[in-house]
């Protein structure tokens, strides 16, 4: 790793470049540790920010440019980021618990999340979602700009787009805007409700 925060640290870095060679992880925060980073750049990394058992994380313009995962948390951590977060990455938000609060400036690459709750608000510069998604027993609202439909592809995803690009597992919630895909379709995305008719169906 380039930069490490751990066993219930708090610290914070600014106005800097992480410039991986080649490491793992470009920022690290583990074990109880709380970070704070504003105007940051992460490239040449495998995984941008690593969170493990983490505290917290806060971000401000943090940019970040990896090999496999541009934000993985495990095992939860609370991460709020405002002033833009821009993901580059295969795999861009990889999630086994905890909680995300974005204003995003663009996400590129797939979303998997699993037992995690996420937001996402695309506004002043919109954005694109051109990756698969995966909803697993998570919540994952995205919230748009409906007067950036020239920058930005989200408020104009119709359900057959939907279709073939989110797959939801469990009891999931998945919404954008105002348009609800919860119990539609064939995704898999069936919400609390949805399931408990289902049960009773199944044994009466």
């Amino acid at each position: 790793y380039g930069v490490l925060f751990s066993r219930n640290s708090n610290g914070g870095l600014m106005r800097s470049k992480v410039i991986g060679k080649g490491s793992a992880s470009g920022i690290v925060v583990q074990y109880g540790a709380s970070a704070y980073l504003t105007d940051v750049q992460v490239s040449e990394v495998g995984y941008g920010v690593y969170l493990r058992q983490a505290g917290s994380l806060r971000t401000f313009q943090l940019e970040v440019n990896a090999s496999t995962s541009g934000l993985f948390v495990r095992n939860g951590g609370m991460v709020e980021s405002r002033g833009g977060l821009k993901l580059t990455a295969p795999s861009a938000i990889n999630m086994y618990g905890g909680t995300l609060v974005a204003n995003v400036e663009s996400v590129t690459g797939s979303i998997s999340l699993y037992n995690a709750s996420v937001e996402l608000t695309y506004d002043n510069s919109g954005g694109t979602l051109d990756s698969d998604v995966s909803v697993n027993h998570s919540n994952l609202t995205i919230i748009t700009d409906p007067t950036l439909t020239n920058a930005n592809n989200l408020t104009s995803l119709t359900e057959t787009t939907l279709t073939s690009r989110f797959t939801c597992y469990g009891l999931s919630f998945l919404e954008i805007d105002s348009l609800v895909v919860n119990n539609q379709g064939d995704k898999g995305c069936i919400d609390n409700l949805r399931w408990s008719q289902i049960i009773k169906a199944s044994f009466p």
